[in-house]
């Protein structure tokens, strides 16, 4: 379970690094530094100080997941403009939806008659079928039917 976050900022308003913050880390940096060259082959101080940086970012990254940065804009705006519907399409690619659909439907409607079922059966024994295709087909198989399609809406171009 993630800690909650106890501070949230928009991007735009994530509080800049100030200069002392700034040189305190450089003075951290530059006291590390001084150690591990005064160090050379020591493994246990090596070990230590590894041991002891390793802890303290640690720390940082417990810190870090307390704090939530969330985008400047809007999400559910941006979503919007990213979902597909029937509105939004091309009025090529919405006539071939259609058409497929009054096409599918007619087929029902034939099978239905020709059988002595009701729509609704018919459609039922189509999804149970369909499904069982769909399920053993390849990922290969799958990409040439999408490259089928897009070939059929490619002709209204």
């Amino acid at each position: 379970m993630e800690p909650p976050s106890i501070y949230t900022f928009k991007r735009s308003q994530v509080p800049p690094l100030d200069d002392a913050t700034k040189a305190e880390i450089a003075e951290i940096d530059l006291a590390v530094s001084n150690l591990i060259l005064s160090n050379p082959g020591h493994y246990r101080a090596l070990s230590a100080l590894g041991k002891m940086l390793y802890a303290l970012a640690e720390r940082c990254e417990i810190k870090l997941e307390s704090i939530l940065i969330i985008p400047d804009y809007d999400i559910a705006d941006e979503l919007g403009n990213l979902i597909v519907s029937l509105n939004n399409l091309p009025r090529e690619e919405k006539s071939t939806i259609v058409f497929e659909a009054v096409k599918a439907k007619t087929a029902i409607q034939f099978l239905a008659r020709s059988r002595g079922w009701s729509e609704k059966e018919v459609l039922i024994e189509v999804e149970l079928v369909a499904a069982e295709r769909f399920r053993d087909l390849s990922a290969e198989e799958e990409s040439e039917i999408v490259h089928e399609i897009s070939q059929n809406l490619n002709e209204f171009d």
